[in-house]
């Protein structure tokens, strides 16, 4: 998910932002800075989650930071050459590799992580001073990652949306019609109950199957503004899992379904969170995110709590807590 607004930000003299410390019984003890924008990705060679850079506080300063979440906590992970943000990453099951993508506008590069160290792919796709948004999933089907990738929408003449694949060594625009619209900020997960991307821009849902995009007409839709969401697919239950302020959504590849969880996380109003789904663990998990203190100043907090979705109820991270998810 990526942060349109922040760019005007990172270039402002002050940002203020507010260390929120987390703590319950087993808490993690040793983890990441309070950060945005790193995302959390499975890496199956250690059976955790990355979360890979990020915004970091309190000035916003790029980090190159990689930190691993298991059942037992965080642990450190080899630091990525460049501070990279605006992360988007996806397992490389050929290559037994994860390629992540961002940096620091314009330098959005692409990068490989074989679990001992990084090496670079492949230079920016576009090298202008704003970049883009780019999203990646790993399409079996096809046997390559798929790249959706925007500039921001705000941008006088801002081109629409394009389609990339990655062919050897490096990103091939496609010229694929229909397609989704030029958006930020947006989910691209992979379904592999129903072998298809799934693309939400928080009021849009499109698929990507074969080769082509499907525009998609439930029902019922979640609604939200850039930020304040955040999906995954959930191969436990074999749907995708949205969450945002305050609500949960499940998608079951025609429909959107609202969820009425018994706990859900705190702060609501938090965005720009990461999600990840832990493949080894069964859980949907959600890491930290921004809370706006001050709409007029835009003075912010940055979170750094873990909470975790079992298929039916939201709870805290805690490793204590870990053995009685196993038994979802």
């Amino acid at each position: 998910m990526k942060r349109y607004h922040h760019l005007f930000s990172f270039f402002a003299s002050f940002t203020f932002s507010l260390c929120l410390i987390f703590a319950c019984n087993g808490a993690v003890t040793a983890q990441p800075l309070q950060q945005i924008d790193g995302g959390l990705f499975y890496f199956p060679p250690t059976q955790s989650l990355l979360t890979i850079g990020g915004w970091g506080p309190e000035d916003w300063s790029p980090l190159s930071t990689v930190w691993s979440l298991a059942a037992n906590g965080w642990s450190a992970f080899p630091d990525i050459p460049a501070g990279i943000t605006h992360t988007t990453a996806a397992y490389d099951p050929i290559n037994q590799r994860l390629i992540a993508i961002g940096g620091v506008m314009p330098d959005q590069s692409t990068w490989a992580f074989d679990g001992a160290a990084w090496s670079k792919l492949a230079d920016p796709i576009v090298t202008d001073i704003f970049g883009g948004d780019p999203e990646i999933i790993f399409d079996p089907a096809l046997g390559q990652f798929v790249m959706y990738y925007s500039h921001y929408p705000f941008l006088p003449d801002a081109p629409p949306g394009t389609t990339y694949f990655w062919e050897e060594n490096g990103w091939v625009k496609q010229d694929i019609t229909p397609a989704p619209p030029a958006a930020v900020d947006v989910a691209f997960v992979y379904d592999d109950t129903r072998a298809e991307g799934v693309w939400f821009s928080g009021n849009e849902t499109w698929t990507w199957k074969n080769g082509a995009w499907i525009q998609k007409n439930p029902s019922a839709s979640p609604a939200f503004d850039f930020g304040e969401f955040n999906m995954v697919y959930d191969a436990a239950r074999s749907q995708c899992l949205l969450y945002g302020k305050g609500e949960t959504w499940t998608w079951d590849g025609a429909n959107w379904t609202k969820q009425s969880p018994a706990v859900s996380p705190e702060t609501p109003e938090r965005g720009f969170f990461a999600m990840g789904f832990d493949a080894h663990r069964h859980v949907v998990v959600l890491f930290g995110g921004e809370l706006i203190l001050d709409p007029a100043t835009y003075e912010t907090a940055y979170l750094d709590d873990i909470w975790e979705w079992n298929g039916s109820t939201w709870r805290p991270f805690s490793e204590t807590s870990v053995a009685e998810w196993m038994n979802y």
